[in-house]
């Protein structure tokens, strides 16, 4: 299943790291009170693919965002691990900062509502 892509019937929560104050969901109150151009939300085409790996590659120009899956987690520590890349995400650094911003926020409201994420 690490690699099936489904339609998203419905979005929690969209951000967008490109547009200047464009957070929340369509209708929400934050997007109620920004000043600037409507932000529509199209995910007629959007699909959604699993991914529980995460890296960054980086030049001066862009960040390169790898998502993947982990395809060995019960394995030998001796043994390779594989990792089976499915998306790459490239970013300006400008919008790669403010992805960051957002990521942070939402990690935030993400442990008051279900408590620390441990990692470990």
């Amino acid at each position: 299943m690490a690699d099936e892509k489904t339609k998203s019937d419905a979005t929690d929560n969209p951000v967008d790291a490109g547009v200047a104050g464009a957070v929340g969901a369509p209708g929400s109150a934050a997007g109620a009170s920004r000043q600037g151009p409507e932000v529509r939300w199209d995910d007629s085409e959007m699909v959604s693919t699993y991914a529980n790996v995460c890296n960054v590659q980086g030049t001066r120009e862009e960040l390169a965002l790898l998502f993947g899956s982990n395809q060995s987690l019960m394995q030998d520590a001796n043994q390779p691990v594989n990792i089976k890349l499915s998306n790459r995400i490239l970013l300006t650094p400008a919008a790669a900062k403010r992805f960051a911003l957002l990521l942070q926020m939402g990690l935030e409201q993400y442990e008051k509502k279900y408590g620390e994420i441990k990692l470990g």
